[in-house]
């Protein structure tokens, strides 16, 4: 018998709708009209959380999309520098001593990712260290191959659930391994790629990594 299908795999919550997706160009369009403005450089910040989300850095600058603005900021998240990463960094070259981003890059299509890294890069200083930090395709096709990861099966019983999860769940666009994520940093013009693990890195000023996220991440760094 098989098993009984968890929720969220039945849920519509993340459903794409065309209402959505059109509420959400409206305030790409008025972000980027009132509120597309370069960080503070004045700012001793330059360290960059890219896709901060409700993860609130302190020292650092904090980005991400125009959720800052009220109405929409239902969840009072508190962002310091609102862009749309989808069409660049409103921010000069080579500024960047390093950058963090942790379950950002899946919500991006991978020609927009490849797009956003090149701005990554763009925007970075010489030598700095890009950290990132996305959900692991490997471990997910591992738990479908042997179900046997514990805290995988507290997420779901089925296989094809958690491949599911990676895939489509929580508005994901892209799914990642590292081989894949090398290949694209790069081509993003980055150097000395390489896998790291959580808590371990190069630049320890950039690692920022979520406890919580630690079952299902794939980490990743890269030098400019």
């Amino acid at each position: 018998m098989a098993d009984k299908l968890f929720s969220p795999v039945l849920s519509n919550e993340y459903q794409e709708k065309l209402k959505d997706k059109a509420i959400f160009e409206i305030r790409s369009l008025v972000g980027d009209l009132l509120f597309n403005s370069p960080p503070n450089y004045s700012n001793s910040k330059r360290f960059l959380h890219l896709g901060c989300g409700t993860i609130y850095l302190e020292g650092w600058v904090n980005a991400d999309f125009y959720d800052g603005l009220l109405p929409w900021n239902k969840n009072k998240v508190k962002i310091d520098w609102m862009q749309d990463f989808r069409k660049g960094l409103n921010c000069k070259d080579n500024y960047w001593q390093g950058v963090f981003s942790e379950h950002t890059l899946e919500h991006f299509y991978p020609w927009e990712a490849l797009s956003l890294l090149k701005e990554v890069h763009r925007t970075m200083e010489k030598n700095a260290w890009l950290r990132i930090v996305v959900p692991d395709l490997a471990l997910y096709i591992k738990f479908y191959i042997s179900k046997k990861d514990k805290r995988f099966r507290k997420e779901w019983k089925l296989g094809s659930e958690a491949i599911w999860s990676i895939a489509q769940y929580w508005g994901h666009k892209s799914i990642w391994d590292s081989e894949l994520f090398a290949h694209f940093l790069l081509e993003a013009g980055f150097r000395n790629v390489k896998k790291a693990a959580f808590g371990r890195g190069t630049d320890r000023r950039i690692i920022k990594d979520q406890l919580e996220r630690r079952w299902e991440s794939l980490y990743i760094e890269a030098q400019k």
